[in-house]
């Protein structure tokens, strides 16, 4: 059986998804700002457990968070340990001669690692809740006025929408092409590097064929539906309470972070 990856649009029926996604991505916006802008490490994790709260709320299970964290984990261990670690014997903690922990560069590890976490969290509670369309919509909504001047909009933000959709596609195809390999009997964790390397060949050959033969898909869908051809006329519901509560606490949490 074949999982559904991180990032994945869900489909679900909840409140998250009820709201418009215009709202939606000024919020990620904000909390992208407020992430960075915060001073706090307790901003910073609360702003971590909004996402895991949202997260439950959206139908996401919280290892699928953990999942879209771990690609990440690398980067995150390197930031840990540059702010935290000191090797002239400064250090609050000594560990193996003058190396030690700073104390307060551990707690600017710690803020920098759930800065990433929180917006990779929140990137994957809009992903889960939203399709692409309307992630298109909302996008042309946004960039109308430039339509006035003869930008071409609506390529753009199909543009957008298409690499939003097809990143967590190119995980879900790989997931897919590497289970079929390993009922196949290729062993690809075994071995030294090169023999990993040269048995992975099986996987992203036809990983690369399977990512083109979508794109053409991709394109005779968008053909067949006379994209290009003419201006779109997408269909715009006004916004509910919900959405402008959504907008207003974004533009709050900016607001409250910069001013700490």
């Amino acid at each position: 059986m074949i999982r559904t990856v991180p990032g994945a649009y869900l489909g679900l029926d909840g409140p998250l998804q009820r709201l418009s996604a215009g709202p939606k991505i000024l919020w990620l916006l904000a909390v992208t700002v407020a992430a960075f802008a915060a001073p706090s490490p307790a901003v910073v994790l609360a702003l971590v457990a909004g996402a895991a709260v949202c997260a439950r709320v959206a139908g996401v299970a919280w290892r699928r968070v953990g999942e879209a964290v771990a690609p990440t984990a690398v980067v995150l261990a390197l930031a840990l340990a540059a702010n935290a670690l000191v090797a002239d014997g400064t250090g609050d903690v000594a560990l193996l001669g003058t190396v030690g922990v700073s104390l307060p560069g551990l707690v600017r590890g710690v803020t920098a690692v759930l800065r990433i976490v929180a917006l990779v969290a929140w990137a994957l509670v809009y992903t889960a809740t939203t399709p692409s369309q309307a992630t298109v919509d909302a996008l042309s909504r946004a960039l109308s006025p430039l339509g006035r001047l003869g930008a071409p909009v609506d390529s753009w933000a199909m543009v957008a929408s298409l690499v939003l959709r097809f990143v967590p596609l190119c995980a879900e195809e790989l997931v897919r092409v590497r289970d079929a390999q390993r009922a196949r009997g290729v062993m690809l964790d075994g071995g030294g590097p090169v023999a990993r390397l040269a048995r992975w060949r099986l996987v992203l050959a036809p990983l690369v064929v399977a990512l083109f033969r979508r794109a053409d898909e991709s394109a005779r869908a968008m053909a067949d539906r006379c994209w290009g051809y003419g201006p779109r006329t997408p269909v715009r519901r006004p916004l509910s309470a919900a959405d402008v509560a959504c907008a207003v606490a974004a533009v709050a949490l900016v607001c409250l972070c910069c001013a700490l």
